[in-house]
């Protein structure tokens, strides 16, 4: 038994978790719609930090994956049908991870543009109002205290 036989189940928990922290950040993301939807910014914020917190752990476990490929003293490449499976799996997982990611990023635009249209348009009713009720002019006037 070489030891990459040994390593082996060790790589498959590897992808297991990766996989499982990668469905995890599928369901966040998914969450960050009805966020947006609410202008939740608040619940945003915390979903986008516990969505930090998970990208790092994936970036450890890639690191742990990484160490193993490097530690293999053949340098063979690790192509294993329960491997390849378990990579198959997170692939397509990151995948729905942009889809969703990329439509929360169309309807945050959206709001966001929305706003920065009711905005221009208070402005402008503003500008309106001041055309036809003009405020009065302050004048800088000095004030003396007569009382001792």
């Amino acid at each position: 038994m070489s030891q990459l036989d040994n390593e082996m189940p060790r790589l498959i928990s590897f992808y297991e978790e990766k996989k499982s922290t990668l469905f995890l950040i599928l369901n966040n993301t998914q969450k960050h719609e009805e966020a947006i939807k609410n202008q939740d910014i608040s619940q945003l914020e915390d979903l986008l930090s516990e969505r930090q917190v998970l990208m790092r752990k994936v970036d450890e476990i890639n690191n742990l994956i990484n160490d193993l490929y490097q530690g293999n003293p053949s340098n063979i490449k690790l192509n294993n049908v329960r491997i390849e499976s378990k990579k198959a799996e997170c692939k397509k997982i990151l995948g729905q991870i942009i889809l969703v990611d990329e439509k929360n990023n169309k309807l945050f635009k959206g709001e966001y543009l929305a706003l920065k249209q009711k905005i221009t348009d208070i402005k402008a009713n503003n500008n309106l109002r001041n055309a036809y009720y003009p405020s009065k002019q302050s004048s800088f006037g000095y004030f003396v205290d007569l009382k001792k």
